[in-house]
């Protein structure tokens, strides 16, 4: 939920009457150039969407089962739209399918990378099966394999296996020996790419199976994640140790849906926005499907393919369980069983269903066709619209040049569609000048999207005067730390001051004790040195609103 913080704003010498002329700041329309006119203060880049745009937009979604977007005319359930619609918006060209019920993902997990393959089970029945199919028989508390062969390029790796009836999870530096309860299993040996040891727990492949009984597998500080399924390590192309969980898709999907999008959706709107979870599942079960990244396993558990964090996690091996399915995602990925969207052409083909948080106004389109989408517009989407200031100085060395006089925005294949995502932007130093893309911009400041606009802000207004603003964190969003002017009002008044001075920090109030004892603002105006001929002032949230004015008058 996003809160609007209500502050308190009084001025001293006449400040808002003197930066109302400050700024001048074009406000044409997205293809119009700025003018030549004025100084160069800082480059606002105004954009839109939370990711690559492509596909399904998780906020659009969202608002398009719960009815929560335009046309007021119609009650939330004449607007409101089932999962289909949803996919069918999203993912023009394709439709619904049902895939075979015997299909498995195997997923990389990223956290133990490199790292040995330790597994608990709570229960003490963890079993271990070598490769070729050698069974061990026995179960244990703690299993562990170790890579004993050395490394290299299409190699054949072995791996010894200990075994212990304690629930622990042993470093990698730790001795396994006999004396400390340790035995050794048995040892498996295959190329790169194969499963060279692998792990189960009695029922790890049942929806019904308590997280608690699955398997655990041990990080690098003793935590464990509970996985559904089996666990194996393999070996990379190049010798890189490797945890691998196999486990069957829709048990899989548990792990991913509550973690795409937020499981309380399930309960808004009257449980209208269980449909976004049920448009969720399918576009998480299509695209999961259609992968092929690795020889050892289809996906990764990470943001690159889609995220995924098994069924329950533990600080230690015997600490509380904390289950990380829920109910809400689990009922949505039943209610569209083994559905996926492929081409009518391809009919048992999964599409790759690419999905992000929000793609604005109109998405990227690429592999699907564009489409606008006031969906995403709905209120409580952060993402749809934003905007960053940054430092011209630093962009313009970014690019080689020694400022930026001029900003022109080039259209691509999107031409005459606005907002846009195929866009490059045209920097310009009088008649010199450096082309970026909208993608290369993201990248550089990390900004949410590549569907940008970008735009120079000028300033004829220079003063011989100096400046100071308090507040707090409110003002600090904007200023920066405390004196070090980071943000973006500093990059606003560049050169336009003799001085600036910024004194913005959480928890600052008006008059008296404030918060987590930082200074309060009469305080830090009456320690100021010199004579600043413009103060502003941000406060008042953290204050006593009854009290508020009397602290002003102060």
């Amino acid at each position: 939920m996003t809160s609007i913080r209500r502050t308190s704003l009084a001025t001293f010498g006449g400040l808002l009457i003197a930066t109302s002329a400050l700024l001048t700041s074009p406000v044409s329309p997205v293809r119009a150039m700025p003018t030549d006119s004025g100084a160069g203060v800082a480059i606002v880049i105004e954009g839109q969407g939370n990711g690559h745009g492509r596909g399904m937009s998780q906020y659009g979604a969202y608002s398009w089962a719960t009815g929560s977007y335009g046309d007021n005319t119609l009650t939330v359930e004449q607007k409101a739209k089932d999962w289909t619609w949803i996919l069918d918006h999203y993912y023009g060209g394709t439709q619904n399918a049902v895939t075979s019920a015997d299909q498995r993902m195997t997923v990389s997990l990223s956290a133990y990378d490199g790292l040995q393959t330790a597994v608990i089970s709570s229960d003490g029945t963890a079993s271990v099966v070598l490769a070729g199919g050698s069974v061990i028989s026995g179960t244990y508390g703690t299993l562990v394999a170790r890579e004993i062969s050395p490394i290299g390029r299409n190699a054949t790796y072995t791996y010894r296996v200990y075994g212990s009836s304690k629930i622990t999870c042993p470093s990698a530096s730790d001795p396994l020996t006999t004396e400390s309860g340790w035995s050794v299993v048995g040892e498996g040996t295959a190329k790169a790419g194969k499963p060279i040891v692998s792990f189960s727990v009695p029922n790890g492949d049942l929806p019904t199976t308590a997280p608690a009984s699955l398997l655990g597998v041990c990080g690098s500080t003793g935590n464990v994640i509970h996985y559904r399924g089996t666990i194996f390590a393999a070996n990379g192309s190049v010798g890189e140790n490797r945890t691998v969980n196999d486990v069957p898709l829709e048990q899989y999907l548990r792990g991913v849906v509550p973690r795409e999008s937020p499981a309380s959706w399930g309960d808004t709107a009257n449980g209208l926005g269980i449909n976004a979870l049920r448009a969720q599942s399918v576009a998480a079960r299509s695209y999961s499907l259609a992968q092929g990244r690795y020889t050892y396993a289809k996906t990764c558990d990470t943001q690159s393919c889609q995220v995924y964090l098994g069924a329950a996690s533990r600080n230690t091996a015997k600490g509380t369980l904390s289950v990380r399915e829920d109910s809400r995602t689990d009922r949505a990925i039943v209610d569209t069983a083994l559905t996926i969207r492929v081409r009518p052409d391809k009919p048992t083909v999964p599409v790759v269903t690419e999905f992000s948080s929000s793609n604005g106004a109109r998405n990227a389109g690429v592999y699907f066709p564009a489409v606008d989408d006031p969906g995403d517009s709905a209120d409580g989407n952060p993402h749809a619209k934003w905007t960053r200031v940054v430092s011209l100085s630093n962009l313009a060395t970014r690019l080689g040049l020694s400022t930026i006089t001029k900003v022109e925005m080039i259209f691509g294949t999107q031409a005459n569609v606005t907002p846009a995502w195929d866009v490059s932007i045209k920097f310009y130093n009088g008649t010199q000048s450096v082309t970026k893309t909208g993608a290369w911009l993201a990248d550089a400041y990390t900004l949410n999207s590549k569907s940008v606009n970008v735009r120079l802000v000028t300033s004829d207004f220079v003063s011989a005067d100096d400046f100071v603003f308090i507040g707090d964190s409110v003002g600090e969003s904007i200023a920066g730390q405390s004196v070090a002017g980071s943000g973006e009002l500093p990059e606003l008044l560049t050169d336009m001051f003799n001085s600036t001075s910024y004194f913005a920090l959480t928890n600052r109030c008006t008059v008296g004790r404030c918060p987590s004892s930082v200074a309060d603002g009469l305080s830090v105006a009456n320690a100021l040195t010199g004579s600043p001929d413009f103060a502003l002032v941000e406060l008042g949230y953290n204050d006593n609103q009854s009290t508020l004015s009397a602290e002003i008058d102060q």
